[in-house]
């Protein structure tokens, strides 16, 4: 039996050859303080140079909240300034949410039913397959 066949039977019965689980982006990060300022300035070239150096510096292993909030964009120390934000805080802050982020297992899948569900359609897809398979077949036996 070919591969095109043994779908094409699949789908007569309802049942589909492709996976029902979809995979879902990851939810957006939680808003923060400097939430609004990011979504503003997320075309700023100094801003997005900054933020690139907080990357690197998360990545390297060489972290340091208070060189970060006294190198920051001046128009980041105005906003914090003017909302009540220390960026050395908020900062460390993030570090620690991040390293946090790093020790935890992925989230197990949304849809653990849908699986389930998935799974035991093409068990039954497999008996169906069986019977027709058994039914098709004919044995001629002459004494």
């Amino acid at each position: 039996m070919e591969i095109s066949q043994f779908s094409g039977m699949l789908q007569s019965n309802g049942i589909s050859a492709t996976s029902t689980a979809q995979s879902r982006p990851p939810p957006p990060p939680p808003q923060d303080e400097l939430s609004d300022y990011m979504d503003e300035s997320s075309e700023d070239t100094e801003v997005k140079a900054f933020m690139e150096s907080v990357m690197e510096m998360e990545a390297s292993g060489t972290f340091d909240a208070e060189s970060l909030a006294a190198n920051a964009p001046a128009s980041m120390k105005e906003y914090a300034e003017e909302n009540g934000v220390d960026l050395k805080s908020f900062f460390e802050q993030k570090h620690e949410q991040h390293n946090q982020r790093g020790s935890m297992p992925p989230p197990p899948p949304a849809n653990q039913a849908g699986n389930y569900a998935s799974t035991s359609m093409l068990g039954s897809a497999e008996s169906t397959l069986m019977e027709t398979l058994s039914s098709s077949i004919s044995i001629n036996t002459t004494a």
